[in-house]
């Protein structure tokens, strides 16, 4: 059995470490837990694109999607921005990845609607070939 600490954490970022612990199917105390213990460094772009790109792309390869350059975004919280595009240069989602928790902001429901929208694209784009 373990010590039993409180910790007072905003909101938004709660809701970002949520999302980050269901996406991974962990406890939030453990994910909540772990942020705490990381020092407080910030994620470079490199690899806020590459945690993004984990939860976008998951398992799949051969989308018709790929994640642009990330964009550093100082106020209100740190974080990247990171663009997603269809294959014709189409802006489809931006992606947040907090700098210091590396808590993706992209729910399982936003992600199944632009793998929809992406889908959708590929098949107009195909009948006008």
């Amino acid at each position: 059995m373990g010590t039993k600490v409180t910790v007072e954490i905003p909101d938004e970022i709660y809701q970002l470490l949520k999302r980050q612990a269901e996406s991974a199917e962990r406890d939030i105390a453990e994910v909540v837990a772990e942020s705490l213990v990381q020092k407080q460094r910030l994620l470079s772009a490199g690899e806020a694109r590459r945690t993004a790109d984990k939860v976008v792309f998951e398992d799949l390869v051969g989308l018709a999607l790929s994640s642009g350059e990330p964009i550093w975004v100082e106020l209100p919280n740190p974080c990247w921005r990171i663009p997603y595009r269809f294959w014709d240069g189409t802006l489809l989602k931006v992606v947040e990845v907090d700098a210091y928790t590396s808590a993706v902001s992209l729910s399982k429901k936003e992600r199944e609607s632009l793998l929809r929208q992406v889908e959708e694209l590929a098949s107009l784009a195909d009948a006008t070939l």
